[in-house]
């Protein structure tokens, strides 16, 4: 006979809690209308769960900072730092919005009530609302490459240096590409002297449901890219 197993299911009400309040919501301080003044704007980071179960006394947020449009590097979960994450506004238009993760804190309930409100107009896509947990994680599961690779990211050969391209191929092209992935195979934990090189695959990895998106020909413009940079 075979056993079920179900999935947690958030079912606890706190009277101290904001209804609607979710992972990726935006919040705003109580009575400021101008997001220029003292960065009023926080994006809850708690998960749903942690959100209504009274062993929970403090939530956690990420102050948010809106800005002109995504940057190709910070999109995606690409950087665990920084993150460009879009929103709708509750019509046609996308507000787009900078998380820095070492910027994260935690607030008492009673605190948040006393300080800031949410702002239900803004939403996040089921894809974006992924990207963000994914963004989350990221931040402690991550890969880690050797210094000597590293080193020759870094190095400059004619005024720029490899890993400047690789930011700038992100920047024109990463938006809507999910992700690249550096592939050193038995050579990942190895220093190798400088003389003897490593054997590099890339992967340009994009999510089949954003091909509507630019997705395809983004992944395929970053690739030629790709290959030109390291001819």
């Amino acid at each position: 006979m075979l056993a079920r197993h179900k999935s947690p299911i958030c079912l606890v009400f706190m009277s101290d809690r904001v209804f609607g309040l979710s992972q990726g919501s935006v919040c705003a301080r109580i009575g400021i209308q101008d997001e220029n003044q003292g960065n009023p704007l926080v994006v809850v980071s708690s998960h749903d769960c942690d959100l209504v179960n009274h062993n929970e006394s403090h939530l956690e947020l990420i102050p948010a900072m809106r800005v002109d449009g995504a940057d190709g590097n910070f999109s995606n979960a690409k950087n665990s730092r920084t993150l460009h994450l879009p929103y709708s506004d509750g019509g046609f238009d996308e507000a787009v919005f900078e998380l820095d993760a070492r910027a994260k804190f935690s607030l008492s309930w009673a605190e948040f009530n006393q300080t800031y409100e949410l702002r239900p107009e803004l939403n996040l896509k089921p894809l974006d609302k992924a990207v963000f947990r994914t963004w989350l994680a990221s931040r402690y599961n991550r890969a880690a490459f050797p210094d000597s690779f590293n080193n020759r990211l870094r190095a400059k050969v004619g005024g720029k240096s490899i890993l400047s391209g690789l930011q700038s191929l992100a920047k024109s092209h990463g938006e809507h590409v999910g992700a690249l992935y550096l592939d050193l195979g038995d050579s990942r934990f190895i220093e190798l002297p400088e003389a003897t090189p490593y054997d590099l695959h890339i992967f340009v990895v994009y999510d089949h449901r954003r091909m509507l998106e630019g997705g395809e020909e983004s992944s395929e413009a970053m690739a030629q890219g790709l290959l030109e940079l390291f001819a």
